[in-house]
């Protein structure tokens, strides 16, 4: 779609052709495509057009039934623009249009606010603009109240609220709006943006006022052509019917039965039959998908046909027939949303007979809220463009990651593993402990880059389970683990109170495949009943036994006798930045060998953080 450049001004009124002439000379020299103006003047009962120029190729436009208000949407001929649904207000305050440019959908508002309960009618706009929205969103206007990022200030409203990004809130003289009679710039007009990720800004710039008495904005946007990457998730729809679930039970056991000849490597064998079952399992998904598909239509057509036949004959049967083919397409698409419910059933719970709209709606702020739209390079450069952020992230992390140089020294251990205790750790991995692991995963747990969820390997638990006790006691007795172990993939959760615009204001969450996760947790479960015996008792953290209340007891207890005894009292709180991250893996290494761990246990530790990878996941990409 390349760059587009919108263009605000309130007119304060379009009679004078001078001034509708000045607009359009100011629109061409900033290569407008899309132009928002407010307080245009135009009545109802007026039917001359808004601008007398062909270059404007749509023109819509919301009139009140006086001419003191006026809202108007333009959007250049040089755009490839397909309408798709036009919403206007009857008092000339708000208009909104929605429709595709490249095949891309978009939709654009823009509103003109009255003086009187400001933000009241900005919350309604902005609720009847989610409900009609569809892909970017671009909300422009008057607003007529200063919108602020900041907490405390009441007199301004605040942008969360909006849940939107202002285009300009980086640009210095943002005074948009001069009163002569106060002699004061304010500013009340704004272009907005929600956080879709598929559209950055690269410029922004408030005019003069000259043309009437507010300031034009211009913004000029960077609209990604390239679609974010598809990532494979399991899908549980594909084990939900019991003839999909044989024939995928069945293909799982073909492979083992054909591959596993003792020929290949476990790991390379492993590594192929997640690449098989995936395949199975798209198949499956699509074959699904289509089924759904016709089925849903042939509903719809039977629908279509009986509401004829009700508008002909009237009659009741006909009615009460309707009402139950509409409970039945109800039924139906209830149905495929049943993943999403899954994920977000604590939220849904809640929600009542509206779970359907509010789940929707649920998922679109989620998604913006995981949206990054822009980020601070090494010197302090904004960028706004997907390509820019991820290389961005990209070196944040290679540098947080980067091995440090470090002086081995001599760890003094004063209590070391026991043999009975060493034996234990290196012991044959069985299929009890397989078992309990997976039965124990959390089903709407994110999966890792193999896309396989802990739901998928609760569903075949019977089938994987031999070949994943074999697969595990060969990694201990070759320490030869599968390729996809040494992938992650890392996604952002941003801290809140932080600068959005610093890479270390996200707070990175790892992305770990199933079956590593399934390994490591034996590993732990197996070290969990002896780390009280080696860390010391001041050590709460993730011993099992311990409980972190224990501590904080212990700091109110010294505080009250410092206060009763009038002693003095210092108390030093340390964080240390990105500690787990900063960890360093030869010290690691040591500190196995010296806790006597045994020589296989040792190694695989080494072994699981050998020449690890991760890719960053931005707004949909990885990098």
């Amino acid at each position: 779609m390349g760059d587009r450049t919108l263009m605000l001004l309130n007119t304060n009124g379009l009679a004078s052709q001078l001034k509708r002439h000045r607009i359009m000379r100011l629109a061409k020299d900033c290569k407008a495509d899309f132009l928002f103006l407010t307080e245009t003047h135009k009545g109802r009962k007026r039917s001359d057009k808004l601008v007398n120029k062909s270059e404007w190729k749509w023109i819509y436009e919301s009139r009140g039934n006086t001419k003191s208000r006026g809202v108007a949407i333009l959007i250049h001929q040089r755009v490839p623009f397909e309408l798709i649904q036009v919403r206007r207000d009857k008092e000339g305050r708000m208009l909104f249009i929605k429709g595709k440019i490249n095949y891309k959908m978009i939709t654009f508002a823009v509103v003109y606010a009255p003086n009187a309960n400001t933000k009241q009618f900005i919350i309604n706009v902005k609720r009847k603009l989610d409900n009609f929205a569809e892909g970017a969103v671009i909300l422009a206007g008057d607003f007529n109240i200063e919108l602020t990022a900041r907490k405390g200030e009441k007199k301004k409203m605040h942008l969360n609220k909006l849940n939107m990004m202002d285009l300009h809130a980086d640009v210095t003289n943002r005074g948009t709006f001069y009163s002569a009679r106060y002699n004061k710039f304010s500013c009340i007009d704004y272009i907005l943006m929600n956080k879709t990720g598929n559209i950055y800004l690269k410029k922004a710039e408030t005019k003069s006022i000259w043309i009437s008495d507010h300031a034009p904005l211009i913004a000029v946007l960077g609209i990604d052509s390239n679609r974010g990457q598809r990532i494979w998730r399991y899908n549980p729809v594909v084990s939900a019917n019991e003839k999909d679930r044989l024939k995928l039970q069945k293909e799982l056991c073909e492979f083992f039965k054909i591959n596993d000849t003792g020929e290949m490597k476990q790991t390379t064998i492993w590594d192929a039959n997640k690449a098989f079952m995936r395949g199975n399992c798209i198949s499956i998904e699509t074959y699904i998908k289509k089924r759904w598909g016709i089925e849903r239509e042939e509903k719809i057509k039977e629908i279509d046909l009986i509401q004829e036949s009700l508008r002909i004959t009237r009659n009741k049967e006909w009615n009460n027939l309707l009402k139950v083919k509409k409970k039945q397409l109800k039924l139906f698409d209830e149905q495929q949303w049943h993943n999403m419910k899954m994920i977000v059933k604590q939220r849904i719970m809640g929600w009542g007979n509206k779970s359907m709209k509010q789940m929707v709606n649920y998922l679109k702020k989620r998604k913006e809220k995981s949206c990054i739209p822009a980020l601070k390079d090494k010197n302090g450069v904004v960028k706004y463009s997907n390509i820019e952020l991820e290389e961005i992230m990209k070196a944040f992390y290679e540098n947080l990651y980067k091995k440090e140089q470090v002086t081995m020294q001599t760890i003094e251990i004063k209590e070391k593993l026991i043999e009975e205790d060493r034996q234990i750790l290196n012991a044959k991995i069985t299929k009890d402990e397989i078992i309990r692991v997976i039965k124990g995963l959390k089903p709407v747990k994110a999966p890792g880059p193999d896309g396989f969820s802990g739901e998928y390997y609760k569903t075949y638990m019977n089938e994987l389970v031999p070949h994943l006790e074999k697969l595990f006691n060969n990694i201990f007795q070759t320490f030869d683990m599968p390729q996809s172990w040494k992938i992650s993939e890392i996604i952002t959760i941003p801290k809140p109170d932080r600068d959005l615009k610093d890479p270390g204001s996200y707070r990175p969450i790892s992305l770990l495949n199933q079956d590593y996760k399934i390994f490591m947790k034996i590993l732990a479960n197996r070290i969990e009943n002896i780390l009280p015996k080696i860390i010391g008792e001041d050590q709460y953290g993730f011993v099992k036994g311990r409980k972190i209340y224990e501590p904080i007891r212990n700091i109110v207890n010294v505080l009250h006798h410092a206060t009763t005894t009038k002693r003095k009292l210092g108390i030093l709180k340390l964080d240390v930045y990105k500690a787990f991250d900063k960890v360093n893996h030869n010290y690691l290494f040591q500190l196995c060998k010296d806790l006597n761990m045994g020589d296989n246990f040792c190694q695989i530790i080494k072994e699981i953080y050998k020449d690890n990878m991760a890719y960053i996941r931005v707004n949909g990409n990885r990098t």
